[in-house]
This record gives structure tokens, C-alpha cells and sequence, in this order.
């Protein structure tokens, strides 16, 4: 799609979340996860891959988690075992992920609806910019906020192909350095972004 995109680049942190608990509620997640998720603040680092791919690096009590959002490429996943296949497009400058489950339940289990996350940056009150995540399913919308940690300054660098526009806590830059490796695509920033830990495994439901 042509126009401005959205540039993600850098560290943000969980400023704001509206009816989460309700969203969870729509793709079946019980009251546990969804008190765990209540409480969870995630954290994430944006950048691009060698091939221009936006990444997503999420950090979580157990550990980061990776998840790549390619453009127009769908990407196999799963969610506590259900499995799903994602895919993201841009729309209007914000960046569209659409996930859908790939084959039915077993008798008798709930079929998972399908989710749309938009993400897209915004100009903050008193200065600055926000990252938004808008998700969707089964008519509930829930609108999480990210914010510019503080003491972090923005890098210079140009984002895209093979380059690294991550800021810093205080560095003044990204390290123009290799990407991390990407990892196994974990759930839609769904999954730990939005939702928290549960014995060590990711309360995989929203983010």
C-alpha cells in the first residue's frame, strides 16, 4: 500500500490498556491468564531484519520472545496448541495483522475467532510519540498504549534493510550492528505482549 507507514523503531513500554479483560474474555481465556494479563507491563524492541521484515522482540518475566511480521506473507503459529496462520499488511500507515485458525477444534471446543491487531504511531500529549495496538475480535475492541521509556533517546540512524534504528537508554544510538536472531514466530503480538506469564509459558491469548 502506498502513503507514510509507521516506523516502530526502538524500545517501548506499556503505558495504557483499555478493556483487555474483555477482549481475553472473547477468545475464551480464563480468569487466571486473564488476572495474570491484567498485571503484566510488557516491554518491546522494534527493528528491521536483513530483508526490511519488521521484528518485534518482547521481554517477559521468562525470557524474550521474537515474532517477525513479514508483509503480505502469511506465517504459520499457534496458540496453546491451536494453529493459526497470521498475516500483515500495511493500511492507511498503520500496520494490519489479521489471524485466522487454520483447521477446526476437536468436537466439542470452542473455535478460536479471528483476530486483527493495528498497530500504528501517534503524536503523544505533552510531546513525544506513542505506539497504539488496536485489537479486535468478536466485536470487542481493546486499545493498548506504548510509551518511550524513560531517559530514551532516539538513534539516528536510517531504518531499513540490514540496518538497525533502535534507540537507547541514554547511548544517543542503535548499534548499527547484525539484527538478533530471529526466533520461532511466537503468538501474534497477541500471545506475551499483551498477556503475561502462567508457570513459565506464555499466557498465549492478546497483546
Amino acid at each position: 500500500a502506498g502513503g507514510v507507514h509507521a516506523d516502530f523503531s526502538g524500545a517501548w513500554v506499556l503505558h495504557s490498556s483499555e478493556r483487555l479483560d474483555e477482549f481475553l474474555r472473547a477468545l475464551n481465556v480464563g480468569p487466571l491468564k486473564r488476572k495474570l494479563a491484567s498485571g503484566f507491563k510488557p516491554s518491546q524492541e522494534w527493528n528491521r531484519n536483513a530483508h526490511g521484515d519488521w521484528q518485534m522482540v518482547v521481554q517477559s518475566p521468562v525470557g524474550a520472545k521474537t515474532e517477525l511480521l513479514p508483509i503480505g506473507r502469511p506465517i504459520s503459529d499457534e496458540i496453546d496448541g491451536i494453529p493459526l496462520v497470521k498475516t500483515s499488511h500495511w493500511e492507511r500507515g498503520a500496520l494490519v495483522t489479521t489471524v485466522t485458525q487454520r483447521e477446526p477444534r476437536r468436537k466439542g471446543e470452542p473455535q478460536l475467532p479471528d483476530i486483527t491487531l493495528r498497530r500504528y504511531v501517534r503524536a503523544r500529549d505533552g510531546g513525544g510519540e506513542e505506539l497504539v495496538l488496536e485489537m479486535e475480535a468478536a466485536g470487542v475492541v481493546c486499545e493498548r498504549v506504548f510509551a518511550r521509556p524513560a531517559g530514551y533517546v532516539r538513534a539516528v540512524n536510517p531504518v531499513g534493510a540490514g540496518g538497525d534504528s533502535r534507540g537507547s537508554l541514554g547511548d544517543g544510538g542503535g548499534d548499527g550492528g547484525a539484527p538478533p536472531r530471529t526466533a520461532r514466530p511466537e503468538a501474534p503480538a497477541l500471545a506475551v505482549t499483551a498477556v503475561g506469564e502462567d508457570e513459565g509459558e506464555a499466557v498465549h491469548a492478546a497483546s
